[in-house]
């Protein structure tokens, strides 16, 4: 995963502003909608991510999703939520889900407080990180379901984890 980069935040930030500054301080292509959205494109090892995050202030939430858009499941298919359902297993933060147009996605929460303190923008930047590691983690199982494996082959096939040396 790259590293991000963080330019030093001012004291009682908007967490979107946080984001904002992460965006312009990575050269990423970001699209600010309003005070309280943003979004974004990752080049990931996989091709592009899409990132979205929504503060909520009423409830001091901010929601991040993270959508793969090159793959298109059918939508409502029994399999594909068995797949969801095994990955959503192995994840400790967050979840995976789909769109209406079958786009799978990753989707977490955090609770903050209203305004961000210097010592506390870190929380937002690791949040992006897990949805970033997640979706590259996750990625060739998507692929392998794509190509035709039930969902536990898919899952099997791209978790693999090597042991010893070569």
């Amino acid at each position: 995963m790259k590293q991000l980069k963080m330019a030093k935040p001012a004291e009682s930030l908007n967490p979107i502003s946080i984001i904002e500054e992460l965006i312009d301080n990575n050269s990423w292509t970001g699209f600010k909608l309003s005070d309280c959205e943003i979004a974004f494109e990752y080049e990931s090892n996989w091709g592009d991510f899409h990132l979205a995050f929504t503060w909520v202030k009423d409830n001091q939430t901010l929601g991040i999703t993270c959508a793969i858009d090159q793959y298109h499941f059918p939508p409502k298919a029994q399999e594909t939520f068995e797949l969801l359902g095994l990955i959503n297993q192995r994840l400790w933060l967050g979840h995976f889900e789909t769109s209406d147009d079958g786009t799978p996605y990753f989707r977490y929460s955090l609770l903050l407080p209203e305004t961000i303190q210097e010592d506390e923008a870190r929380i937002i930047e690791d949040a992006m990180d897990i949805a970033i590691s997640e979706c590259e983690r996750f990625n060739p199982v998507f692929q392998f379901h794509l190509a035709g494996k039930s969902p536990l082959e898919s899952l099997n096939a791209a978790m693999l984890e090597p042991k010893g040396e070569a």
